[in-house]
């Protein structure tokens, strides 16, 4: 017999929350297919990378990114506010065209840390500083895990070289071994 929410602990409610996002269903509360395996088996890989961040459970291959978008596609698909708001099919095809382009990842008993690159440096910053700071902060904050690299607000106005510097600089240096 399944316990009810209101009597679940508190790791037992996170669990719960953790198996809905690793078996998502449609509106209908249908299986969600996936457009591949290649898919699916990326996306449960990011869900499980992000829990065991949080649960210290487990060693991470790598520190996980997780990115606060804000209207940044929207500028980086080279489009106006006015058009995302009135033309939401163009509006769609930003978000769509930043999530491919940047491959955003989605998100115990202890503290998980989440990154705080600011959003100042990824606007005004170079990509070196930007790789510098996630050094820093992998360094600091990732030692042993419970830590995931990410922007520190809205990054509307940050130079798309100095995100995939923050992406890629933490997908090649904040690797587990």
């Amino acid at each position: 017999m399944e316990k009810i929410w209101e009597q679940m602990s508190a790791d037992e409610k996170q669990e719960a929350q953790f198996q809905k996002l690793l078996a998502p269903k449609d509106p209908e509360g249908n299986e969600l297919k996936f457009q591949s395996p290649e898919a699916q088996a990326t996306y449960k890989a990011s869900i499980n990378r992000i829990k065991n961040a949080i649960q210290l459970k487990e060693p991470q291959d790598r520190v996980p990114i997780c990115l606060f978008p804000g209207m940044y596609p929207v500028a980086y698909a080279g489009m106006t506010m006015e058009e995302a708001m009135y033309d939401y099919d163009k509006c769609m095809a930003a978000f769509k065209k930043f999530v491919l382009d940047f491959k955003k990842e989605i998100v115990g008993d202890t503290l998980c840390l989440f990154g705080n690159v600011p959003s100042a440096m990824l606007k005004i910053g170079t990509p070196a500083e930007v790789k510098d700071y996630c050094k820093k902060l992998i360094d600091t904050a990732g030692q042993g895990g419970g830590f995931v690299m990410g922007n520190g607000a809205f990054f509307d106005h940050a130079k798309p070289e100095n995100i995939q510097a923050m992406v890629d600089f933490t997908k090649e240096y904040g690797v587990y071994k």
